[in-house]
Formats: structure tokens, C-alpha cells, sequence
């Protein structure tokens, strides 16, 4: 474990009180900020502008699914009061809380993420952000929450640390009755863009040799099932065209992977052995590719309840 806590004391949002700061750690890749931790596989930066593109992404989610959840729990959050508590994990720059948080201001919010990139100033009093290695376990009280989101964080986390060390974790700090709620997309498909087909299939193998599995999303019923732990498992699906044949949305979608492509062309292009000017040009074609091709992107969505017994 990175990071020692109290075993016994925790504040009023269910966090354990933490006795060391993370010192976190980071690098500079052509201009752009990276975390520099051991046990991450997160390729994405981690500065202003990747903030930017998570939070245009919040908002696209949110007009997608025509709401911040689609768990079951808009009652006990309108009337619950200020003993219900919701964990976002890898929150990010914190857009999904913020919102929330200003929706429901008296319900606590709590977000933790690695990277420090969410606001440290001018917070919400039911919000508290928690920079923290949710791979050395989650500093949250046994059976304190009533709904845990998660949106696209498995991009930085191996599979199998996900599913022995995250799944167990959530299920621990999960009041009996709680709901969980997971948003994950695959990997985008293309009918007929050759080189759309050719980054894509680079990519893959590029998060394969990190132990992300980039299609998990679509087997977040499964991976609930198996834990015995949960009920009432639903998903849902929407699957996006992407560019202008997709219309607003599509075109919305391609800005947010080709920016987030962008933000990712040095890693990955050191691992496919090609010159960072090269994966750029590539990127570049799949944009225009994706103007004449049938390229979509599917994102799922699943939620379920602890069982109460």
C-alpha cells in the first residue's frame, strides 16, 4: 500500500482520514503532462487541456443518456438528506460531481482520482475531492455509500488489478441496497476506412500489451453476475455513428476521440514504432474517413444493486 490511513476514524463523507499527502508524480512528453506512477497503465495527459476534453465529454454523456444516471435512485437523492453519500471514482477534473452536486446540494459527493486535476478551490461544501491510488484500495469507510459512478476510467487500469482489487473495493464500501452505475465505450469499428481499421487494430494491441481490455464495457453484466453480489443487473447500449453522417452527436463524438488520440500520440506511437508526425497523419485520415465510412462507436452502460443480504 502507497498510502497509510487511519483504520478507524473517518469525516462525514464516509473518507478515512488520510496521515500522508500522495506525492504525485508526473512527466513532461512533448509539452504535455503524464503521470509518472508505477503501477498505472493511464496513457491519457493529465493537464488543462485533457480536462477540457473530459469535461466536453460530461456534456455529451449527459444529452446521450438524457440525464447524469439511470440507476433507480433520483428518489433517495431528492429526499434522502444529507446521510446519503455518492463516490465517483477516477472523477477527473470533476465535471459528473460538480453537476450532480449542484442538482442534489444535500447529498454528499466525494471524487477521487490519481491525478489531482479537480478543482481545490471555490468546492461545494457536500463535495469533497480525494487524491488518491484507487489500486491501493479505496479510503472509504465499509458499507458508507449508497451509489458509486464510474465513466471511463478503464483505460487506466489493468483488467485484472480491475477486477481483483477495484470490484471487491466497490462492493465493500456499497450499503447493502446501493446501486452501481458503469459507462464504458468499445473500441470504435469501421466498415470501410482502411486506415481508420489499421490505427484502431494498433491501438488495441497497444492496450492489450497494458492488460486493458478495451471492450470490458460490454461485460459489466457478466462481471456483476459472477461476483454474486448484486441484483436487478440491467445495460443498455447506444452505438454512435461517427462524423457528420451521425449528425450533431457524431460530430461531437469524433472531436472527443480525435482529441483524445491526440493526447495519447506518444505513448502510443512509441509502442507502434512510428514517428509521433506519422500517427498524427493517421489520426488525421480517420477523421476524413469517418466522413465517408460507416465508423461508430458503441458506449455501454450497466447498473445494479447490492443484494441486501
Amino acid at each position: 500500500m502507497g498510502v497509510c490511513f487511519s483504520n478507524t476514524r473517518h469525516d462525514s463523507f464516509g473518507v478515512r482520514r488520510l496521515r500522508h499527502k500522495l506525492k504525485f508524480r508526473y512527466q513532461t512528453l512533448d509539452g504535455r503532462l503524464y503521470q509518472a506512477i508505477d503501477n498505472s497503465v493511464y496513457w491519457l495527459p493529465i493537464d488543462d487541456i485533457e480536462a477540457e476534453r473530459s469535461t466536453n465529454s460530461h456534456l455529451f454523456h449527459k444529452r446521450i443518456w438524457n440525464g447524469n444516471f439511470h440507476a433507480p435512485i433520483a428518489e433517495i437523492l431528492k429526499t434522502g438528506g444529507r446521510n446519503v453519500r455518492v463516490l465517483d471514482i477516477g472523477c477527473g477534473p470533476g465535471a459528473w460531481i460538480l453537476d450532480m452536486a449542484e442538482s442534489f446540494p444535500n447529498v454528499k459527493f466525494i471524487g477521487i482520482d490519481v491525478s489531482p486535476t479537480f478543482p481545490t478551490e471555490n468546492i461545494p461544501p457536500n463535495v469533497r475531492f480525494v487524491e488518491y491510488n484507487i489500486l491501493d484500495g479505496l479510503p472509504i469507510a465499509d458499507a458508507s455509500m449508497d451509489f458509486i459512478f464510474q465513466r471511463f476510467i478503464i483505460h487506466g487500469i489493468n483488467e485484472q488489478a480491475y477486477k481483483q482489487i477495484i470490484i471487491p473495493e466497490l462492493i465493500r464500501v456499497m450499503k447493502p441496497g446501493g446501486w452501481i452505475e458503469f459507462t464504458e465505450g468499445d473500441n470504435y469499428r469501421s466498415e470501410a476506412g482502411r486506415v481508420t481499421n489499421r490505427l484502431a487494430t494498433g491501438i488495441v494491441k497497444f492496450l492489450r500489451y497494458r492488460g486493458i481490455n478495451e471492450n470490458i464495457g460490454g461485460e459489466f453484466p457478466q462481471i456483476c453476475e459472477g461476483t454474486g453480489q448484486f441484483c436487478q443487473i440491467s445495460h443498455d447500449a447506444q452505438t454512435i455513428r461517427l462524423g457528420r453522417q451521425g449528425g450533431e452527436i457524431g460530430q461531437i463524438a469524433l472531436r472527443i476521440i480525435h482529441e483524445g488520440m491526440k493526447g495519447g500520440r506518444i505513448p502510443i506511437a512509441e509502442y507502434l514504432n512510428m514517428m509521433p508526425e506519422h500517427y498524427d497523419a493517421l489520426t488525421e485520415t480517420m477523421l476524413s474517413e469517418a466522413e465517408r465510412t460507416e465508423t461508430t462507436w458503441t458506449i455501454h452502460k450497466c447498473w445494479a444493486q447490492k443484494r441486501l443480504d
